[in-house]
């Protein structure tokens, strides 16, 4: 009966170990890609533009200008934030520190717009659509 309960005690204690120990590497995650985000100016100045609607997409001159890398890669942030939530790495609630940036990112007009000519443009050369399906999944989940 002591070994029984011994052996209950430590599965527990593992247990509790385990989960301290993946909130942990969330946090250092969490940590890690809003410092990767927040750290670039060149994306924070992006971001001002698009929060401002001083940004308006242009397919004729958008193509291999500066503005391109920026929102693609905020995209990709977004893109991999809402996989991870679905993979249950991540929580919504674990992502709210950047709900208000992804949310204003994904719900410009602009961005909307940009996002439906990359769709044209996917199909064009035969990738799956739509682009960035995560991001938008992200953007139908964030209230604004």
């Amino acid at each position: 009966m002591i070994g029984i309960l011994l052996t209950l005690a430590s599965v527990t204690f593992a247990g509790r170990q385990l989960q301290r120990s993946r909130q942990a590497n969330q946090a250092q995650f969490l940590f890690n890609i809003t410092t990767w985000y927040l750290s670039d100016d060149a994306l924070r100045e992006f971001f001002y533009k698009l929060d401002y609607n001083a940004w308006k997409f242009d397919e004729r001159t958008f193509p291999g200008s500066e503005d391109e890398p920026k929102l693609d890669k905020m995209l990709f942030v977004f893109d991999l934030l809402e996989r991870l939530i679905e993979s249950k790495h991540m929580s919504l609630n674990d992502l709210r520190i950047l709900a208000f940036e992804a949310s204003q990112v994904l719900h410009n007009p602009e961005v909307e717009r940009y996002l439906t000519w990359l769709d044209k443009e996917y199909r064009l050369v035969g990738q799956p659509t739509p682009a960035y399906a995560g991001a938008r999944r992200l953007a139908k989940r964030l209230y604004r």
